[in-house]
């Protein structure tokens, strides 16, 4: 229950960095902590560049994050303590003396949710049995009846499902026949002929008490008549209460209309399920019906948001849906500071290169742990993608020296792979206009201005003018179905180091005061750039804080 994992996500829309950066370091933290708590994940489907990095190195790709929201799940603490349909309400009670809960869930074999039994409900069975003429007609079991009164079978008979009414037979022996229906259970002192008419009459067992022996002639009769018969070392009056206590919960357990959470469900949803029925506490399953654990209004209070580390990002609109809610505990990046925030200081590691990757391997260095070939092969190939093959602006000679050294390790060629790299990445050109546009792609708040950055690159730019008119159409459903003030999609030339940037939006006549140059059909031929977080983004925003 407390091996619950934390997540090391990138952003939203991920690209090669975000996805090999946080692979690397989830393995390093697993690594330096001696666990494998840590797991990689992301929040959207990978690009066809880091496909094909992620198959060239015979890597799975991480496991699919939809949401770090707080649900159920994340308030179970303990495995739940539970019982059988068979269980007996003195096991029962002895449960509650040690472990002091107020409810058990009752699950079959396959743990699978049968019902709640509370405290509550005992009580009720037990008074409701103690009003009663007799005890019963009840369901009890030969076996456990002789465990719960610590007794002896010495007659078993075939049948040891006992179902009959109770009674102590402390009256006549001409009047307790009377009373005996057939499968009856009789409790006896040392009274051999009311033993004997008893088994006559029909009774189903026979309980001998202060440790009564029965005689040969009963013993034979019980065998011929299919009556059991156990002895007991207590007297009638304490071998009567412990009977109640022999009760089965099958025999009254509620089963149906208990209120339940499946494992998955919101946490607010919960809640408000809470406050409406106020039960003590409240079963937790999964969609087999199997139970999960318990959970109660007191969970609610120590509920702990799921633990994240961030890569690649901190910005709230880049983040996986429900930050807001879970626990963030590092974040390694390589951009602007964003609008994320934390309850408790922690750890940010935010350097002016090229790479998320590029400070993972110095964290690598710093741990003093040298990456296995494929670690180092996805931290290669995160600087490679990120810095356009080392020729980016962004590019740092930190990042340069890294990818040597990685590229020793990973026993790749830096020209031969990059280029592979970025050729299978073009592959983007087969997929439909809005997945070109959106595969790597980036929102940003600059004041009062909603603008979003797609970049795509490609081998050779003049490959995507013939898809133009429809990435415009794209782009323009884009713009209306998220209110963009500024759409921008940079198709950038890798070889020739230049890039196309189409724009759409109320403020696409902004880039010519942006970049000084004129829109030629909404739309700007930009050398030298290849850059959107250091080339694009910052004159952005510096022109429309100062709007």
């Amino acid at each position: 229950m407390n091996n619950k994992p934390i997540y090391i996500l990138g952003h939203k829309k991920p690209d090669t960095d975000s996805i090999c950066s946080a692979i690397a370091y989830t393995y390093l933290k697993n690594k330096v902590e001696g666990t494998d708590k840590y797991q990689a994940g992301r929040i959207g489907n990978i690009n066809k560049e880091t496909e094909y990095v992620l198959s060239f190195l015979e890597v799975e790709k991480p496991q699919l994050v939809e949401d770090v929201k707080s649900r159920v799940i994340d308030m179970l603490t303990n495995r739940p303590i539970t019982i059988s349909p068979e269980t007996t309400i003195k096991e029962i009670n002895d449960i509650r003396k040690t472990k002091q809960i107020k409810s058990l869930p009752v699950v079959d074999n396959e743990f699978k949710l049968q019902g709640l039994v509370t405290m509550g409900d005992l009580a009720a069975k037990v008074m409701t049995d103690l009003e009663r003429d007799f005890l019963g007609p009840t369901k009890l079991e030969l076996d456990c009846l002789s465990k719960i009164l610590n007794g002896r079978v010495i007659v078993k008979n075939h049948d040891t499902n006992l179902s009959g009414k109770v009674l102590v037979g402390a009256m006549s022996q001409k009047t307790l026949s009377k009373y005996i229906s057939k499968n009856d259970i009789v409790i006896l002192g040392d009274r051999p002929k009311a033993q004997l008419d008893c088994i006559k009459a029909g009774a189903k067992c026979l309980i001998l008490t202060c440790n009564t022996e029965p005689n040969e002639e009963i013993i034979s009769k019980a065998s011929q008549n299919d009556s059991a018969i156990i002895t007991v070392p207590f007297d009638s009056f304490k071998t009567a209460r412990f009977l109640i206590m022999a009760t089965p919960v099958k025999s009254f357990l509620k089963s149906e209309d208990i209120i339940h959470f499946y494992d998955d469900d919101l946490i607010e949803e919960a809640k408000k399920e809470m406050l409406s029925t106020r039960f003590r506490s409240y079963p937790v399953i999964d969609h087999d019906h199997k139970l999960i654990g318990m959970v109660s209004r007191k969970d609610l209070l120590t509920l702990k948001g799921k633990e994240v580390i961030l890569v690649d990002h901190n910005e709230k609109s880049q983040a996986v849906t429900g930050i807001d809610e879970a626990k963030i505990k590092e974040i390694i990046d390589h951009h602007r500071l964003g609008d994320l925030s934390s309850n408790e200081p922690i750890l940010i590691r935010n350097e002016p290169v090229g790479s998320t990757a590029t400070i993972v391997y110095q964290l690598y260095k710093e741990y003093c742990i040298s990456p296995p070939k494929h670690i180092a092969g996805l931290m290669l190939a995160a600087i490679l993608s990120d810095t356009v093959m080392l020729k980016s602006p962004t590019c740092t000679n930190l990042d340069k020296q890294f990818a040597h050294e990685l590229e020793k390790i990973s026993e790749l060629n830096i020209q031969e792979f990059g280029k592979r790299m970025f050729q299978e990445g073009a592959g983007i050109l087969k997929e439909n206009p809005n997945s070109m546009i959106t595969k790597d792609f980036k929102e940003f708040s600059f004041g009062e201005k909603k603008v979003a950055i797609g970049q795509m690159n490609a081998v050779d730019k003049d490959d995507v003018l013939a898809f133009i008119t429809n990435i415009r159409k794209a782009m323009t459903s884009l713009v209306n179905e998220n209110d963009y003030h500024l759409l921008l999609f940079m198709i950038t030339d890798i070889q020739k180091q230049d890039s196309l940037i189409l724009a759409e939006g109320p403020e696409k006549a902004s880039l010519e005061a942006v970049f000084q140059k004129p829109l030629d059909l909404d739309s700007l031929y930009l050398e030298n750039v290849v850059s959107r977080k250091k080339q694009v983004v910052p004159p952005l925003s510096e022109y429309f804080s100062n709007q």
